[in-house]
């Protein structure tokens, strides 16, 4: 009597066990689409200015959420907004000529890296941007770092929060 339960429920077991991945639905993973930022992030958003010795005038360049202005030291007003665009990575096909008013970003390496949309041409805030910390009078400021490569040795440039802590630091 114990030898037939015992090989009732060895029959039942397999059976539930061979039977269970047939009758379990499939499931397809896909894996997720990689697309340039849809805003910038909010750390680097705001009014950044910089100030240039030889030249004795400042440097701007202000992020939205979903755009850029820069003011070089031509024109004493930051200029249009140049809108992000998003678009799937990794880019296929030719980024149209005259389309340089678009700009995209993408993250890397703890960077935001900004660029043109149309690669014949290129804008001064092209590069990668993060905000790091220094110290002003005793207190953290927030400062926004610029370099134009990530391999190799790297050259900075900064952007402060106001053209007076801009020229402090310019000394």
């Amino acid at each position: 009597m114990k030898l037939n339960q015992l090989v009732g429920i060895l029959g039942v077991t397999l059976m539930v066990g061979t039977a269970s991945p047939i009758v379990a639905p499939s499931v397809v993973a896909q894996a997720k689409t990689k697309t340039t930022l849809k805003t910038f992030p909010k750390s680097i958003r705001g009014t950044w200015h910089s100030y240039n010795l030889a030249g004795r005038n400042y440097h701007a360049v202000r992020f939205t959420a979903k755009g850029l202005a820069w003011q070089e030291n031509v024109s004493t007003r930051l200029g249009q907004l140049d809108k992000l665009k998003v678009h799937k990575l990794p880019f296929s096909g030719t980024r149209k000529a005259g389309s340089w008013q678009w700009v995209f970003a993408i993250k890397k390496q703890g960077f935001v890296k900004v660029s043109a949309w149309d690669k014949t041409v290129t804008l001064p805030p092209e590069g990668y941007y993060r905000v790091i910390q220094k110290k002003y009078q005793g207190k953290k400021i927030r400062v926004l770092q610029q370099t134009d490569q990530l391999a190799g040795h790297r050259y900075y440039e900064y952007s402060y929060t106001t053209k007076k802590l801009a020229k402090h630091f310019a000394k």
